[in-house]
């Protein structure tokens, strides 16, 4: 648990060995594209903490996702 009292992970990308030598502490909310990853985890580490109920299944992430992409075309419109 971080300091705000959410989950957090260190997240390893495919491809970035440079972030990968010493990833920082993520909440939750980072590890969006990778649900099923982090469900798979929490069964391997069933003492840890977690997971939180946002990756109970993957349409529970639908309104999360869709928000964030509707906010990425409003900031690159505005851009233009």
């Amino acid at each position: 648990m971080g300091k705000s009292g959410c989950l957090m992970y260190k997240i390893l990308f495919d491809g970035y060995e440079d972030w990968n030598a010493a990833p920082p502490w993520q909440p939750y909310s980072d590890a969006a594209g990778c649900s099923q990853l982090v469900v798979d985890y929490h069964a391997q580490y069933s003492q840890k903490a977690g997971p939180h109920p946002a990756f109970e299944t993957l349409d529970d992430w639908v309104p999360f996702l869709n928000a964030l992409i509707f906010e990425a075309e409003a900031s690159r419109h505005t851009a233009s």
